[in-house]
């Protein structure tokens, strides 16, 4: 499954390195915006989540959720293929 990251942090980026690995540490990941990320992993989107509240600091924010089989954007084609990848049978 592909779950959708996005935040916004307002400490200084170098904060953050543990909140980037626990992102990285997964199965694999694709980041072509600034706060977001796209996450392959087993995990539900509520069992992520909680896995990252403690990496981030009062007054930031966090949003994670499941990738919808329905979708637009405008991404590098190197993003499209990740997401064929790893994207759910529609």
């Amino acid at each position: 499954m592909i779950l959708v990251v996005t935040y916004e942090l307002k400490q200084p980026v170098e904060s953050y390195t543990p909140l980037f690995e626990a992102l990285k540490n997964e199965e694999s990941w694709a980041h072509y915006m600034s706060s977001t990320w796209l996450v392959a992993t087993h995990q539900s989107p509520n069992s992520f989540g909680k896995s990252l509240v403690n990496l981030i600091f009062e007054g930031d924010r966090l949003l994670v959720t499941g990738f919808s089989p329905s979708y637009y954007g405008w991404l590098p084609q190197k993003a499209w293929d990740w997401i064929g990848r790893y994207k759910e049978s529609d």
